[in-house]
């Protein structure tokens, strides 16, 4: 139906099931409604290799849905072939891509088995529902060694309190503690939960999400392979397209914002060739789904309290991490084999409000980066005929697929981008005369 990037995922979207495919494994045939288009999320190894979307026709067909495959990913799966020790011109069939022996497979066991220790940070706020359904996910890792912190950041209700006691009383042994942040605000929530983590990895996920089991593995190999990588963020992938709104904002470019499937490590040498770390277009990660090792976030002295949902600036305190991370030499990878599912806002009012709050969020990152070190404005200004470039092209990262969401989202976005300083040095000054 439609064919992958060279990122491998989908140009083009539709509201459809979505399947998961080992090809390691022999094909199934996908049981899935008449009519029913099906995006196809492929892995090899423990590593997602790409996605396609396909009619039912062809995902009830394991050999259609292997020309599938091979039409939508089979320059992804030459890309990869090496480091499974698959054959250069290997294809996928009815049977898979069958192979025994893969060091890909036998070093992130060894990973889950060696790993150091990961604190998971979990910020929540009176949604009991979606936070039993992560907690499900966190605590059925493969890691052997990690921590759930639960943050519940003022709490309207109990709710989550109760939860958290019912789960350890059903499960008794669960690495899971509750922490109570009063004070509203994501960055608060996730200051206290670093305040509180006993591991010197310390990983964020939100609560409408669920983990991959091997999330964790993913993470502390590309820890344990670099000491100078201060953060990891990860793909965060739809945990279903029903509704247009979902689609849309997954076209838009979803959370991962067109990072894909393929690895990033940004270094010195990529921020000077390719992206600079005060231009996060597209993003070097999402807060829905990092790590951050605590000495890197000492550094930058953790998340600012005047970034982030539950903050007039609504958010950027995750950008804002990021760019000061990479500005104090840290290394950052986008792992995309680091796999959570996002459950989108399924309405177009809470999707025109998310993405407009996108615009307000990084006018208030920009005010961030500048109230730091205002030495800074040199190199923004020497960034802004992109950002304008961005900001009016409608080809542009930016502007690609606004063209599928609700009118005016894109006028909107730019006003409250230029709104974003004042709002952030509005709140910058309240943040100072709340009480510690």
């Amino acid at each position: 139906m439609t064919a992958s990037g060279p990122t491998g995922v989908p140009k083009k979207l539709a509201v459809c099931s979505i399947v998961e495919v080992d090809l390691s494994q022999p094909l199934p045939s996908i049981k899935v409604p008449d009519g029913r288009a099906v995006l196809v999320v492929a892995w090899l190894c423990g590593e997602p290799i790409g996605m396609s979307l396909r009619s039912s026709a062809e995902a009830r067909s394991p050999k259609l849905l292997a020309k599938a495959l091979n039409d939508d990913l089979g320059q992804r799966l030459a890309e990869v072939a090496e480091r499974h020790g698959l054959p250069d011109d290997a294809t996928v069939t009815i049977e898979g891509l069958a192979h025994a022996d893969c060091d890909v497979r036998a070093h992130r066991q060894a990973a889950a088995r060696d790993g150091a220790g990961i604190s998971v940070v979990l910020c929540t706020r009176d949604r009991p529902d979606s936070l039993r359904r992560c907690l499900d996910s966190l605590l059925a890792s493969d890691f052997h060694q990690y921590e759930v912190i639960v943050v519940d950041n003022a709490p309207a209700t109990a709710a989550t309190q109760q939860l958290c006691r019912e789960y350890l009383e059903a499960n008794p042994h669960a690495p899971m503690r509750y922490v109570l942040e009063s004070r509203a605000g994501l960055s608060r929530a996730r200051n206290a939960g670093v305040a509180a983590a006993k591991y010197e990895l310390i990983a964020f996920v939100d609560d409408d999400e669920r983990v991959e089991r091997n999330w964790l593995t993913s993470l502390s190999v590309e820890f344990e392979a670099d000491p100078l990588v201060g953060c990891v963020s990860g793909a965060v992938l739809p945990a279903e397209l029903d509704t247009v709104a979902q689609v849309n904002f997954e076209q838009f470019g979803g959370h991962s914002k067109g990072r894909g499937f393929e690895r990033v490590l940004f270094d010195q040498r990529y921020l000077e060739q390719r992206q600079s770390a005060m231009y996060p277009l597209p993003p070097f990660g999402v807060g829905a789904n990092m790590a951050f090792r605590r000495q890197a976030l000492r550094e930058i002295g953790g998340f600012d309290v005047a970034l982030g949902a539950g903050t007039p600036t609504k958010g950027a305190e995750d950008t804002r991490a990021f760019s000061e991370l990479l500005l104090a030499g840290w290394r950052m990878v986008y792992c995309p084999a680091a796999v959570t599912w996002h459950y989108h806002r399924s309405d177009d009012d809470a999707l025109v409000d998310q993405l407009t709050g996108y615009g307000l969020g990084l006018g208030a990152y920009y005010a961030a980066l500048l109230t730091r070190d205002p030495r800074r404005i040199i190199a923004l200004l020497r960034l802004l005929p992109r950002a304008l470039h961005d900001l009016s092209h409608p080809d542009s990262p930016r502007n690609a697929s606004l063209g599928e969401l609700p009118p005016g989202v894109a006028r909107a976005n730019t006003r409250l981008l230029l709104a974003g300083p004042f709002v952030y040095w509005r709140e910058r000054l309240r943040a100072r005369l709340l009480p510690a």
